[in-house]
């Protein structure tokens, strides 16, 4: 009784899987379409893409770094005000004032 059970219980499935298989429709594109779906749906076409972006940045790394390199340096302008004491002998004592202004600017040129 079993095995009659299971053998059209598998009659029924296998007729089941056939007509689902039956009702898939086919659809036509034009070579456009397919080419575009080749393009998006590529795992050959992504890796591909990758390769050439990363060919692309190592040009550009190599051209930069052939490029003269500049370098400028500079120090914020700054101002000192000091006072100092001047006594000449035998005379009263004198201050003087005396007023610094500094700015530093340097620049350098590398070439490679």
């Amino acid at each position: 009784m079993k095995k009659v059970f299971y053998s059209l219980l598998t009659m029924v499935m296998s007729t089941l899987s056939l007509q689902a298989q039956v009702e898939t429709s086919v659809r036509s594109i034009s070579l456009d379409e397919a080419i575009h779906l080749a393009r998006v749906q590529s795992v050959d076409a992504a890796v591909a893409l990758n390769e050439l972006k990363t060919a692309y940045w190592e040009y550009r790394t190599y051209k930069a770094e052939l490029l003269p390199e500049v370098n400028f340096k500079a120090t914020l302008p700054s101002y000192n005000k000091s006072y100092t004491e001047y006594r000449p002998e035998y005379l009263a004592y004198r201050w003087y004032a005396f007023s610094e202004h500094l700015i530093r600017l340097s620049e350098a040129i590398h070439r490679q």
